[in-house]
């Protein structure tokens, strides 16, 4: 009998009706959470703790928000020229920069809502991962709540930080690996759309973190390498012991 992750009728879509619920129920309790947190938890609730525009103490958010508002100033003054996707080395400003330079406003939870989108589709995909392994939607929905509810995760979508891009990317990898490892037969649809979704994720992970990028290749390499060895083992395994089945027969009929 086939293992589960292992049988061939898998249930490997990215966007369907599961992670659509699941997309939407994240995002709109992360952007709420995330602009609670920013114009009435910190502000009102914990000012010890509130480093102003939203913002927690301590944290490398308040640089961030400090070099994007110089960042919108330069925009605005000489033009989209000026924009940089890393000021100072420091994604998380140069998008905030851009979206103040956009909007014209300069407070942190103008950002709330791209972060809730990354951090929804990470939860999504999480879930798409999950399902696609078990098969099992209550098991999904449970591998997601922890990631959502964990209190530590406001950090991602309630502030400006690199992590959301990054978990994101690293999330859509991990799909794409998964999706070509389950996919049986593997044809050539699903290896273009692995690659497409690997490059997505490829994209997220190196706006947050370029270096990152190098080790996820190095690391993807190691994986296919170890994926093949595994396929390669496993066929010999099934072709000796189909041998030895056919061994047995012959003898019992002799």
């Amino acid at each position: 009998m086939s293992t589960p992750y292992l049988s061939g009728n898998r249930t490997i879509a990215l966007v369907d009706r599961g992670t659509g619920a699941v997309f939407l129920a994240v995002f709109l309790y992360a952007l709420s959470a995330g602009l609670l947190i920013q114009l009435f938890i910190l502000p009102v609730l914990l000012p010890h703790l509130h480093a102003g525009h939203g913002l927690l103490k301590g944290v490398d958010s308040v640089g961030f928000h400090e070099i994007a508002s110089e960042l919108a100033d330069r925009v605005l003054t000489h033009g989209w020229g000026a924009w940089e996707v890393r000021p100072n080395s420091h994604s998380p400003a140069g998008i905030a920069g851009a979206l103040y330079a956009i909007t014209g406003v300069r407070e942190p939870w103008v950002m709330v809502p791209v972060n809730a989108v990354l951090f929804a589709l990470s939860a999504a995909t999480i879930f798409a991962i999950i399902r696609q392994m078990t098969e099992n939607t209550v098991a999904s929905w449970a591998a997601v709540l922890p990631f959502a509810l964990f209190p530590s995760a406001a950090i991602e979508y309630a502030d400006l930080h690199k992590d959301v891009w990054s978990c994101a990317g690293s999330m859509l990898i991990l799909f794409a690996f998964g999706r070509a490892q389950i996919a049986q037969p593997l044809k050539l649809e699903d290896v273009v759309t692995a690659l497409v979704i690997c490059l997505m994720g490829a994209l997220l992970v190196w706006i947050a973190r370029a270096y990152l990028v190098r080790v996820l290749l190095y690391a993807s390499v190691v994986a296919v390498v170890a994926l093949v060895a595994i396929e390669i083992a496993l066929n010999r395994f099934r072709i000796n012991r189909d041998l030895l089945k056919r061994c047995a027969v012959d003898r019992k009929s002799t």
